[in-house]
């Protein structure tokens, strides 16, 4: 079974735009064995905090952290 799965929402993959937090969330709900790690639209801290709070234990970061949005 899988235990891991990386979800990279392609639609905001490096806009900023924020993250899909309705995509992870419906994932965590249906699979609840399965650690869903972020990916694509993270802008802000305020995003990692959205992801924190319906459970993504871990997010992908990449161009916020090149643009220096987050520290």
């Amino acid at each position: 079974g899988v235990r891991t799965a990386l979800v990279t929402e392609i639609t905001r993959d490096g806009l900023l735009q924020g993250p899909a937090t309705a995509l992870y969330e419906k994932l965590i709900e249906e699979c609840p064995k399965v650690s869903v790690i972020a990916s694509g639209g993270v802008a802000s801290v305020a995003d990692l905090e959205a992801l924190q709070k319906i459970g993504v234990p871990a997010v992908v970061v990449g161009k916020a952290l090149y643009e220096s949005r987050i520290p």
